[in-house]
């Protein structure tokens, strides 16, 4: 078993004897992977790099994991991952709306190109920003967020696991106690089906 679900059973068994610090280290992991997305989500928009700092986004999921936590202890590992992968859903739908759209700040506030040495290296560097810049592309990852809660059921729940918490296909299969192979189908699945939602090849996986 991978290192990842050992910790976590442990941090669950913990927890149900009434050891908080547990809570805080389970929440802890899933906050840093909410950074790592984000990141993710907002690396093509520089517009709005100026206004985000990772801790922030650290701090606002831990506070949303703590609030929804605080009178819930998970029946099992695989509760808390898709538990915790709903409230990462939200916050990045929410950080994305933020800054999209004509009243969002990355629309209203300018961030200076890096400087170049010559005229032709400035251009592409603008083209580039520019249209990494479009409040369409955040559009396109409220819509992929919002597309994942509507797959069917076991393929949203592999999507939680694989892509919300990064863990490999064999960590996933054993957490929901099915075939690799079968698992490798539900992903495939879930691919095709939100990549038919939102309309268009998907760079997000």
């Amino acid at each position: 078993m991978s290192e990842t679900i050992v910790v976590l059973e442990d941090c669950l068994s913990r927890l149900k004897k009434g050891d908080l610090g547990a809570r805080d280290e389970m929440i802890g992991r899933a906050s840093r992977r909410l950074v790592a997305l984000a990141r993710r989500m907002l690396r093509d928009y520089p517009r709005v790099g100026r206004w985000e700092e990772p801790e922030d986004l650290f701090q606002r999921a831990s506070i949303r994991l703590h609030r929804s936590l605080a009178d819930v202890v998970p029946p099992t590992v695989e509760d808390f991952l898709r538990f915790a992968a709903a409230q990462l859903r939200r916050e990045l739908k929410d950080l994305a709306r933020h800054y999209q759209g004509p009243e969002g700040l990355g629309a209203n506030y300018a961030t200076p190109a890096p400087r170049r040495e010559r005229a032709d290296e400035v251009m592409v560097d603008a083209a580039s920003q520019d249209s990494g810049c479009s409040p369409q592309r955040l559009a396109l990852w409220t819509e992929f967020h919002s597309g994942i809660d509507q797959l069917p059921e076991v393929e949203k729940q592999v999507f939680d696991l694989l892509w919300y918490h990064e863990l490999t296909q064999a960590e996933a299969a054993k957490v929901i106690n099915v075939p690799e192979r079968q698992l490798r189908r539900i992903w495939q699945s879930a691919r095709l089906n939100l990549q038919r939602q939102i309309g268009e090849s998907c760079e997000m996986f």
